[in-house]
């Protein structure tokens, strides 16, 4: 068994189960949760950000990523933004609400 840690706090376990190689990860994302609460709470921060002709929809960490590809077979890393933004307001419980709204999208 092996263990490495990703400059993101992802942590990557390898192990062997049966001949199999198995890959797990795991990552404290409470604080990312956290920031994205701040930002999206921000009105100061959206502001600015449209002023300056861009919107942060969501602050996703490495993580909760894999956990999407996964678990529910989205991969964020090929999908349009306003597919990601419809695909977490659908998720929102299970996501940690990451953004608020689509209507801006």
């Amino acid at each position: 068994m092996e263990k490495t840690v990703s400059s993101t706090g992802l942590r990557t376990k390898v192990d062997f189960q049966d001949d199999k190689l198995v890959l797990s990860y795991d990552q404290d994302v409470s604080a990312a949760l956290d920031y994205a609460e701040k930002l999206r709470n921000s009105p100061e921060y959206a502001t600015q950000g449209i002023k300056r002709s861009w919107f942060h929809a969501a602050h996703i960490s490495e993580g909760v990523a894999l956990k999407m590809k996964f678990e529910d077979g989205f991969d964020i890393y090929s999908a349009h933004p306003k597919e990601i933004a419809a695909f977490l307001m659908k998720n929102k419980e299970k996501y940690g609400r990451l953004l608020t709204s689509t209507k801006k999208l």
